[in-house]
């Protein structure tokens, strides 16, 4: 059909936008990053890092919002169920029990990445 695909007309609107605003290199760069994190799935370089006490119950939905990475259980509830959890890179469960020693990788949704260190009790 010839047609271009919507994720490359989006593509190529991103990278000249980016190119007039900073310069081809950041485009490119942004574009590669782009790539590895949502196409290839690898997680970004540059992920938040936080050290924190142990939460007093080790469920994921409890460790979620001890972290206030989520703002009530509800929501901590809601994400695990749909999948949208990643505990070291293996999906989530329901009252799945999180290890809160040395150092925990979380990831809520495609786009939201920790580093988490865990202090010593």
């Amino acid at each position: 059909r010839g047609e271009l695909h919507p994720r490359d007309a989006k593509q190529r609107l991103a990278t000249q936008i980016v190119t007039e605003l900073h310069s081809a290199v950041a485009a490119a760069e942004a574009a590669e990053a782009f790539t590895r994190t949502f196409r290839d799935g690898v997680r970004p370089a540059e992920v938040t890092a936080l050290s924190a006490a142990p939460s007093t119950d080790p469920t994921i939905e409890r460790v979620l919002v001890h972290l206030k990475l989520v703002k009530s259980f509800s929501e901590a509830k809601r994400l695990v169920a749909q999948g949208g959890v990643r505990v070291n890179d293996a999906k989530a469960t329901p009252g799945m029990i999180v290890q809160l020693k040395g150092d925990t990788d979380l990831q809520i949704g495609s786009r939201r990445f920790w580093h988490i260190t865990w202090d010593a009790i």
